[in-house]
């Protein structure tokens, strides 16, 4: 099985997925920021098992999908809702799969291969963890700082103060990575400066503010300050996004309504 839903719209979709899943069944879970099942078999951190309430409120997803069926997925895959039904997409999108204990099972070595043979660019990391504090860097900065402003990507990068901003959420993100065993091979620097070649992209979190959805706020954001109070790394700026883009989310909503 294959779920493409964002962190903040699984819990609603249990029951549905539950009822799909069998003995043998894994389940390969597409999302960005910080995953629910994060900590399962984890060797680095420490904190092997444990559960973050704020990303599976009640044990729900821990409990009735169970850590133990998931295959991570980080995906590299631009795309814009251009009408309903309709998506078009910037990229011809790479996707990279790894097992939480970061063996190479045969379970994911076939599901590999089978999406290879749809034309789909998939790769296998042995630390799949890696890979997703890496796009969380951008996510993390980017998605909440065009929601607040409107802006696409490359007007982020053109404006000196936000492009700062940018850098000081990078910064934290990479430091609350290592705190919990991970290693980014890629500089703040880096990863600056292949933003400023991404163009005028509207991240998906603008996309859901402009439609009045509900924004993936918890993942991206609210998981980073979490990880970082645990570990006693301060995320300043984080924090601020946070309660800034959360009062956002409220406001949207409520007008939506």
């Amino acid at each position: 099985m294959i779920t493409g839903l964002k962190g903040h719209q699984l819990g609603a979709a249990v029951p549905g997925i539950a009822k799909l899943l069998h003995a043998g069944t894994r389940v390969v879970m597409i999302l960005n920021g910080i995953p629910w099942w994060y900590f399962h078999r984890d060797q680095q951190s420490g904190h092997a098992e444990r559960q973050m309430e704020e990303l599976d409120p009640n044990g729900d997803l821990w409990r009735s999908i169970g850590p133990e069926r998931v295959i991570g997925c980080v995906a590299y895959q631009g795309a814009e809702v251009i009408n309903p039904g309709e998506i078009e997409l910037s990229n011809n999108g790479h996707f990279i799969l790894g097992e939480p204990s970061g063996e190479t099972s045969g379970d994911i070595e076939a599901i590999a291969a089978l999406l290879k043979q749809a034309g789909v660019n998939i790769s296998i990391s042995p630390r799949i963890r890696d890979e997703i504090w890496s796009k969380l860097m951008g996510n993390a900065a980017f998605n909440p700082i065009s929601a607040l402003t409107r802006a696409r990507m490359s007007e982020i990068m053109a404006n000196p103060a936000l492009s700062t901003m940018v850098g000081q959420v990078m910064n934290e993100v990479k430091s609350v990575a290592e705190a919990v065993g991970s290693h980014l091979a890629i500089s703040i620097e880096e990863r600056l400066e292949r933003s400023r070649h991404i163009g005028p992209v509207r991240t998906s979190m603008l996309q859901d503010l402009l439609a009045g959805k509900a924004l993936e706020i918890t993942p991206l954001v609210g998981a980073v300050v979490s990880l970082g109070k645990l570990t006693g790394v301060a995320t300043p700026t984080s924090a601020t996004i946070l309660a800034l883009v959360t009062q956002l989310d409220q406001e949207n909503l409520r007008a939506a309504e």
